[in-house]
């Protein structure tokens, strides 16, 4: 009884997620397209083939760490407060998705508000800043969710966090995507600029669009 419907939900499931288009843009990158919807919002994700299994040895979370200061850091022409505030007219964001092998950057705009929306998008993605102060906040942060969040307010995270260590140990899937308090400890802002400019690149990028995009956004991006 079970096999049928086990069958129907992931045929539902692929449905769901299944893209409408997959194609090379003329810039050589990989896209995947939902259909153009009736919709006013348009999403875009930009993922890119670097996960925390790729943090170098003794610096596990540099991922995470190098995703945050992209999406809460500023950029070369703006500070994080300022592209706060840009955002929040439009009520969007961007925000980082960390995992083993991929990190998303994902954001979500009303189609009025789409090109004010992706300049500072592509700002983000390829004009960080890097400051000095914004690097220490985000390491601090990343290290008090460790010590404090994870171990003392959040037990069943804990628990598949203790769980991912034990069936992963040796492998760099054994460590939580923020990395380890000790080894935080170790990365320098340095190691961040020089993870970004390894990973973050044009040849590991796959773009990803839906809503109510029009037809030249894939070009455009």
């Amino acid at each position: 009884i079970m096999l049928p419907i086990i069958a129907v939900l992931l045929a539902a499931l692929f449905a769901l997620t299944a893209p409408g288009d997959a194609r090379t843009a003329n810039a050589g990158i990989p896209t995947v397209l939902l259909p153009i919807a009736s919709s006013p919002l348009v999403t875009v994700r930009i993922q890119f083939r670097a996960g925390a299994a790729d943090d170098p040895a003794g610096k596990q979370g540099l991922t995470e760490l190098t995703a945050s200061m992209l999406t809460e850091a500023g950029t070369v022409k703006h500070s994080y407060e300022e592209i706060t505030a840009l955002l929040y007219p439009m009520a969007a964001s961007v925000n980082a998705v960390v995992d083993k092998d991929v990190t998303t950057f994902v954001g979500t705009t009303h189609v009025e508000n789409l090109d004010r929306y992706l300049d500072l998008f592509m700002q983000i993605l390829l004009e960080p800043r890097f400051d000095a102060r914004d690097f220490e906040r985000l390491k601090t942060n990343q290290s008090s969710y460790l010590a404090n969040t994870l171990r003392g307010a959040n037990d069943e995270e804990l628990g598949k966090q203790a769980l991912g260590v034990f069936m992963y140990a040796g492998h760099p899937y054994g460590a939580p995507n923020e990395g380890l308090v000790s080894s935080l400890e170790t990365i320098t802002l340095d190691d961040v600029k020089a993870h970004y400019r390894a990973m973050f690149t044009r040849g590991n990028v796959t773009i990803g669009l839906a809503g109510g995009y029009p037809k030249n956004l894939v070009e455009k991006i």
